[in-house]
């Protein structure tokens, strides 16, 4: 059972794993202080941190796409550090990840992926229900995000017969973060109620639905680097 959580835990929350996470639109930062000087510096670092940052760790963040922006990344995750030399501290159990990711419109973004881990692919569809910008003083974001995972690895349950349905599972989150700024620095919160549906299970006394709770916590040093935290926790075991 924890095998096939892991396989959708990755497939929601797959990103790069560290402390430290790097803005990747410095440039795009610094034609807006251009264009315009009059926006005040919590409003421009508001909408940068929108903007700028996809994914939160393992999780999705609140953003979305920009209208026809498209992405292609490769992500990995890492084991445990505890596995020590033997292990080269987690590369050994590396996985990753290749996907494509879409923006419809403003507010729509859709996704599509594979994974190694359990050989999976996914798509999911993510929709920015609450989003502040640069032109408004709200700071809270709410997004509703829907994702079906399909894994291909060789059935090994011994279940007969095994239909395809047997090989899908659904996830569902609601993230919800703010945005929180003490002179020229920033944090945000985010929690994601986040429920998870399998359609088979590898015993009677697992439950096919896994109820999570995901937070994340960001912490901007300057333009280019953010602190960043992420916790997860299962209320089915």
């Amino acid at each position: 059972m924890r095998r096939i959580i892991n396989y959708i835990i990755l497939l929601i929350f797959s990103s790069n794993i560290g402390l430290a996470q790097i803005d990747s639109a410095v440039k795009q930062s610094n034609t807006v202080i251009e264009e315009d000087k009059t926006e005040t510096y919590a409003t421009l670092i508001l909408r940068r941190t929108i903007h700028n940052s996809f994914r939160i760790i393992n999780g999705h963040g609140t953003p979305t796409l920009d209208k026809k922006q498209l992405e292609f990344c490769i992500q990995h995750r890492f084991g445990l550090l505890s596995s020590g030399y033997e292990g080269a501290w987690g590369l050994d159990q590396s996985n990753i990840r290749i996907g494509l990711d879409y923006g419809l419109n403003h507010n729509i973004t859709i996704g599509a992926g594979r994974s190694g881990m359990g050989k999976t692919s996914n798509g999911y569809i993510k929709w920015g229900i609450v989003k502040p910008d640069g032109t408004n003083q709200y700071k809270t974001s709410i997004t509703w995000l829907s994702d079906m995972a399909y894994v291909f690895e060789k059935n090994t349950s011994g279940l007969t017969p095994y239909y395809n349905t047997h090989r899908i599972n659904y996830t569902h989150q609601l993230l919800v973060s703010r945005n929180f700024f003490f002179g020229r620095h920033m944090f945000m919160l985010q929690v994601a109620p986040t429920l998870v549906h399998r359609n088979l299970v590898e015993t009677a006394a697992d439950a096919n639905d896994v109820p999570l709770l995901v937070g994340n916590v960001r912490y901007r040093i300057n333009d280019r680097i953010h602190l960043t935290g992420e916790f997860v926790q299962n209320f089915a075991t």
